[in-house]
Parts: C-alpha cells; sequence; structure tokens
C-alpha cells in the first residue's frame, strides 16, 4: 500500500472513530480512542517518512524541526482549546474535519511516493534467543 492510500486510509480510520465517539455511550470511548491512536501513529509515520524523503540532506533537520514545533504546538493547543470552549460535540466534529483537510495535500500530490528499500538482513543479535 502506498503511503498516499495509507494516509487516506488512517485519516478515515480516526474520522469514523472520532464522529462515532460523539455518538456512543462511555464503554464505546475506550476502543474507539485506542483505534485514533493507533492510526494517528500510522499517519505521523507517513508523514515523517515523506518529510524524510523529499527533504534535502542540507535541510531536513530544519524541516523536521518546524514539522515537530507545528505538532507539539497543535498537541498543546488541543487541550488549551477545551478551557477556552465549550464542552460539545463539536469539538469532536471540528478535530475529524481538520484531520480529514490534512489528507489534502498528500492525497493530490504529483510527487511520487518514498521508496521503500527492503532491509538487508542483519545478522543475529547475541541478546535473542534461538528460533525454535
Amino acid at each position: 500500500m502506498g503511503h498516499t492510500r495509507l494516509r487516506a486510509v488512517t485519516a478515515v480510520a480516526v474520522d469514523t472513530a472520532l464522529l462515532l465517539v460523539c455518538c456512543g455511550v462511555a464503554w464505546q470511548v475506550a476502543p474507539l480512542r485506542q483505534v485514533i491512536g493507533c492510526a494517528s501513529s500510522d499517519v505521523f509515520l507517513v508523514v515523517e517518512s515523506w518529510l524524510n524523503y523529499r527533504a534535502d540532506a542540507s535541510k531536513r533537520g530544519c524541516a523536521f524541526g518546524a514539522y515537530l514545533v507545528a505538532s507539539g504546538g497543535a498537541s498543546a493547543a488541543g487541550p488549551l482549546a477545551q478551557n477556552v470552549v465549550p464542552a460539545s460535540p463539536m469539538l469532536f466534529v471540528l478535530v475529524g474535519m481538520a484531520f480529514a483537510t490534512a489528507v489534502l495535500p498528500v492525497a493530490v500530490t504529483r510527487q511520487p511516493n518514498p521508496e521503500v528499500r527492503p532491509q538487508a538482513a542483519r545478522p543475529p543479535s547475541p541478546c535473542s534467543s534461538p528460533p525454535r
């Protein structure tokens, strides 16, 4: 599966889980939060692989720095927004819309997907147990 499709699939999973949290009951929230966490980690993986592939070696540190500042700022803004905006299911809808909108730059790009090269076989670690 290409990076673009993986990004789109995980965004749909997050959006669906967020909307179900709005409609759900308390016992459903924990598994849905798990789906959101797993899908979000996939999104971060895809974005970081795109940055690693597209950024020049001389500018890669600046690109990752800007990405981490934006990511950290957004992670801090979420809990702060709960203190400013009254609690309502609309917050989940807004987050879902933002997450879906974030897919657009990757989905509409004409750039090729990053190359996925197979890793070379590594010798077994002396700490690993022998295969059974």
